[in-house]
């Protein structure tokens, strides 16, 4: 009983996804009732390059009439209700939280942040002074140096 349950419904996914492409594949002037019995016969040779050839257009032309505006449609109504509604102002007062409590925390660690800089201003300073020094040396004896104890 299972068995039976599983493949009407497998059966009736898979008919659910042919039917539409069939149906648009009936319109296409490509799939046409041949005339002769010659026609018959080339048909029935080429008949798998016709429906290879007319499954893409019909699944592109299902996918560009039905399917994308549905997607849009849903788009379209999560970003008005739930995006610009909801969850925009909830980001915005959050943001607005965080930056009241860093803009606070900024003005507390502001002297520390300018004597730190001042400390970093004469470190500077004073690596420039001895890189100075060895700028006007040579390359030998600025390698000498490197094994120098100074």
């Amino acid at each position: 009983m299972q068995r039976l349950f599983f493949f009407l419904i497998f059966l009736s996914f898979t008919f659910s996804f042919i039917f539409p492409i069939l149906l648009y594949a009936q319109e296409d002037p490509k799939l046409q009732v041949p005339g002769t019995i010659e026609e018959v016969k080339e048909d029935i040779l080429h008949v798998g390059d016709k429906i290879i050839g007319a499954i893409p257009e019909a699944a592109a032309a299902l996918w560009k009439n039905e399917v994308a505006p549905v997607w849009k449609a849903m788009w379209n109504w999560t970003k008005a209700q739930i995006w610009q509604s909801r969850v925009k102002p909830a980001i915005e007062t959050l943001e607005d939280k965080i930056k009241e409590l860093l803009g606070k925390e900024v003005e507390k660690q502001k002297p520390l942040i300018e004597q730190e800089l001042k400390k970093e201003k004469q470190e500077l300073e004073q690596d420039i002074k001895t890189y100075s020094r060895n700028a006007g040396k040579g390359l030998w004896e600025r390698f000498k140096s490197l094994f120098s104890e100074e």
